[in-house]
């Protein structure tokens, strides 16, 4: 079959124009001409079909510096929606944005009792009568990003390895499309993130990163040379899985010592409730009854607790190592600490570079930085949703 060159570039050139529009709004025609280098003509046309499509809108006039005033352009993104998916390990989240990414609802459900099939099904009914409710038109939806905690093969379209079981299935995203009947796009929460802040947040402008998930289990997003790295076989960023320790529990890989069974939020909640029941004295013990949270664990270190600031120091201690693997093998411009990482002080930071200068690279950690997420709850869905856009935006 004939590739028809021509279409293929017509659409490549719509896209750098809405684009430039939605990064730069608002622009005229003869801005955009000379950011993208192109003729006025070019832009006189892609802009017509991007209005006509009501994608763009007229907004105003440019100052005037002494000649005709250019009409200006912006994205018009208050018609048409997306869909944001956060499945964990024991809920779904999910909710509806416009295109100017304004919240429009969100909600939660319990994933108990349900299989796949039964996920999806709820997950329609609850979008659908949303849409009703708030008097929205389904088919103005451009389509849907799920955000996962597991790898997801997309040659497969199979989960492999999540934290939730019910979603490890071959066909996964054919049976949402199926259902939903508008675009799906899957991806580990973790490659999500990184994505996120590389493209829209606080990575903007980085060409190298390394981001650290921490929660009920410990992930990561690598991005290299401006490309998200997924590896050779969709498994790249699974950063829990570092071996840090000899010996420990067993981990869900089936393996021992991996920084996952060690470190992560689960871990820190269970060995802290394990050295309680083992008659280990805390403050909590006389404030409330467990099993405690890490929220608990969190708050008593911050009293000087003992048992508290000895299992978070531990669990501190190995986060470092797993870090500096990554530092010297990687070489990354910036580190990027996300999920309950939020909740520490900057101290933890200064700390942290401090460590990693003892046993990673001086010159790498000499330029490297450390950021945090500051993000809400929204976050993931909000990254799933951009994902889902940025995909709509090659097609249109």
């Amino acid at each position: 079959m004939k590739i028809n060159n021509t279409k293929i570039l017509k659409k490549n050139n719509q896209f750098l124009v809405l684009n430039e529009i939605i990064d730069n709004q608002p622009i005229s025609r003869a801005e955009l001409t000379g950011k993208l280098n192109v003729s006025h003509t070019t832009i006189f046309t892609i802009v017509k079909e991007l209005m006509d499509q009501g994608l763009v809108v007229e907004t105003g006039y440019s100052e005037s510096s002494g000649g005709r005033r250019s009409k200006l352009l912006s994205f018009n993104g208050k018609h048409k929606y997306v869909i944001g998916v956060e499945i964990e390990e024991k809920e779904v989240l999910y909710a509806i944005y416009d295109l100017n990414f304004d919240l429009i609802m969100k909600d939660i459900f319990s994933v108990k009792g349900l299989e796949l099939d039964g996920l999806i099904d709820k997950l329609d009914q609850k979008i659908r009568a949303a849409v009703t409710d708030l008097d929205l038109e389904y088919n103005k939806i451009i389509g849907m990003g799920v955000s996962i905690p597991g790898i997801y093969k997309e040659e497969n379209d199979e989960v492999i390895d999540a934290t939730n079981k019910i979603i490890e299935a071959k066909g996964i995203r054919k049976k949402f499309r199926r259902k939903f009947m508008i675009p799906v796009y899957l991806e580990n929460d973790a490659n999500l993130a990184a994505y996120y802040e590389w493209s829209y947040g606080q990575a903007q402008g980085f060409n190298n990163i390394i981001y650290i998930y921490l929660g009920e289990g410990i992930g990561g997003g690598i991005v290299i040379n401006n490309s998200l790295y997924r590896g050779g076989h969709g498994n790249a960023g699974e950063i829990g899985h570092i071996k840090v320790k000899a010996s420990g529990k067993k981990c869900a890989c089936g393996g021992v010592g991996c920084l996952e069974s060690i470190a992560s939020i689960t871990a820190i909640e269970d060995q802290f409730n394990e050295r309680i029941e083992k008659g280990e004295d805390s403050l909590l013990v006389d404030i409330k009854k467990g099993p405690y949270s890490f929220t608990d664990i969190f708050t008593i270190a911050q009293r000087n607790d003992y048992l508290a600031i000895n299992v978070l120091e531990e669990a501190y201690k190995y986060l470092v190592i797993g870090i500096s693997s990554l530092v010297n093998i990687f070489d990354p411009d910036l580190i990027f600490l996300g999920g309950s990482f939020n909740k520490f002080n900057n101290e933890l930071y200064i700390h942290l570079k401090e460590e990693l200068g003892e046993i990673s690279f001086k010159n790498i950690v000499n330029e490297l930085e450390i950021r945090t997420s500051s993000h809400d709850n929204l976050y993931q869905r909000l990254a799933a949703s951009l994902l889902a856009f940025d995909k709509w935006k090659r097609r249109i």
